[in-house]
């Protein structure tokens, strides 16, 4: 499962969303990683969602905030 979202992931048109990386755990796929924007979380979300055997998305992508120095 993980190794059919990762390809997703991978060949997406976004760049952004191609170093996005996930796990999967009885019946819970987990994304992680850093993308730009909200937009890019939704679409990284939207590219796994319907596969089968996925029951939940735990999409705990973080968007990068700019101009905020941590």
């Amino acid at each position: 499962m993980e190794e059919e979202a990762g390809t997703r992931l991978r060949c997406s048109a976004y760049r952004d969303i191609r170093g996005v990386t996930c796990e999967f755990h009885e019946g819970v796929l987990t994304l992680r990683g850093r993308v730009p924007s909200y937009y890019m979380k939704q679409i990284a979300q939207s590219l796994v969602l319907g596969m089968e055997g996925v029951e939940e998305i735990n999409n705990r992508l973080e968007v990068e905030s700019y101009g905020r120095h941590s």
